[in-house]
This record gives structure tokens, C-alpha cells and sequence, in this order.
């Protein structure tokens, strides 16, 4: 998320997070939410396009649930709350141009994430022995 390998605390309290009775109750409840969790995990890029996608058109999914609680550990804990904190440096039109360039980053993942997660969870939506799918 940062760039670094997680330092030993925030591994420890993400795991003693997950194993917290109730927490995460029924998320990864449906195959794509578990899917998109599996992605995520896979490689950084994965995660910011299943990120993306979650922020618009799954909110309630554990892959946002999962990525809020690694920001608020990584906020809490040195070094990575030094690489989180420090304010971009760089003049008013450069502020806009980082702020356009950002927003125009998000505007394609935004696309890319629903070609690439959309079909997905259409086709994980289908029971598994719905009529039809050729399973008989």
C-alpha cells in the first residue's frame, strides 16, 4: 500500500483483527466479494482496481472493509505513518496539475475496474445450480 513491507505490528494487529469474534461477520459472503479479496492480495495494482471499483459500485465489501483497516494500522505505526503523513510539496498550479492528473488516474481505473470486475460479479451472482448454466 506504501511501497514497504509491513513492520511486525501492523501484521500482528491486522491478524488479531481478523480472528476478533463478529468483525467481520458475513463479508466474503459471496463468491465474488472472496474473489475480489484473493485479487487484491495477488499484487498492488489488483488492489487499487478492486479498491476502485468497491468506492462505486460495492461499498459494503471486504475488500474496502480490509484496506480502511491496513490504512488506519499503517496511520498509527512508524515508519509508514512518515511516508503517509508528509503534505505534498509544490506550488498552486502544481497542486492542480497533480489534482487533475490524480483525478484522471481514478477516471481510468475507474473504467478498467468495471471491464475487468463487473462481468465477474455478474457471472459469480448465478447460483451454482441455476437452469441453464449447462451443469445438468
Amino acid at each position: 500500500m506504501i511501497g514497504q513491507a509491513p513492520i511486525d505490528y501492523v501484521v500482528e494487529k491486522y491478524c488479531e483483527y481478523h480472528r476478533m469474534p463478529g468483525v467481520f461477520a458475513g463479508l466474503n459472503s459471496d463468491r465474488f466479494d472472496r474473489l475480489a479479496v484473493r485479487l487484491s492480495a495477488r499484487a498492488p495494482l489488483l488492489a487499487r482496481l478492486a479498491d476502485t471499483y468497491a468506492s462505486r459500485f460495492y461499498k459494503r465489501s471486504a475488500v474496502r472493509k480490509k484496506l480502511v483497516l491496513l490504512l488506519a494500522l499503517l496511520e498509527c505505526s512508524p515508519p509508514a505513518f512518515h511516508v503517509l503523513d508528509i503534505p505534498d510539496a509544490c506550488s498552486r498550479p502544481g497542486m492542480y496539475v497533480r489534482l487533475g492528473f490524480r483525478a484522471c488516474l481514478y477516471g481510468v481505473m475507474l473504467i478498467l475496474s468495471w471491464i475487468l470486475f463487473t462481468p465477474l460479479r455478474l457471472f459469480l451472482s448465478v447460483p451454482r445450480d441455476a437452469p441453464g448454466r449447462g451443469d445438468q
